[in-house]
């Protein structure tokens, strides 16, 4: 009973090790590819768009993914060949959002 029991704990601990492992890979690739995306961002984008699209990803993250997915997309298509203003990244933006925001204030 006593050795059924100490090679039930050494499975899970070789599972438990195993899945530990296993996550601390995902999580080192995952910060690969956003070093890379940094850096390509970096790259095609000018200091006043990247800072725009950073105060982006503090707030709505899906929108950001989405301007980010369109920008990778440019650059690998072959499509961007300078870097991006920020006046084309508020349209980027506003494409993204697929609506401009009114404000409409009703008095009473």
């Amino acid at each position: 009973m006593d050795e059924n029991l100490d090679s039930l704990r050494q499975q899970r601990m070789q599972h438990l090790k195993k899945n530990a492992e296993d996550k601390k890979s995902q999580q080192e690739q995952a910060m690969q590819a956003q070093m890379q995306v940094n850096a390509l961002m970096i790259q095609y984008l000018e200091p006043a768009a990247k800072e725009r699209l950073n105060n982006v990803k503090l707030i709505n993250s899906e929108l950001y993914g989405k301007v980010v997915q369109t920008v990778l997309y440019l650059v690998k298509s072959q499509k961007l060949n300078r870097k991006i203003t920020d006046i084309e990244l508020k349209k980027l933006l506003t494409l993204a959002t697929g609506q401009k925001r009114e404000i409409k204030i009703v008095r009473k």
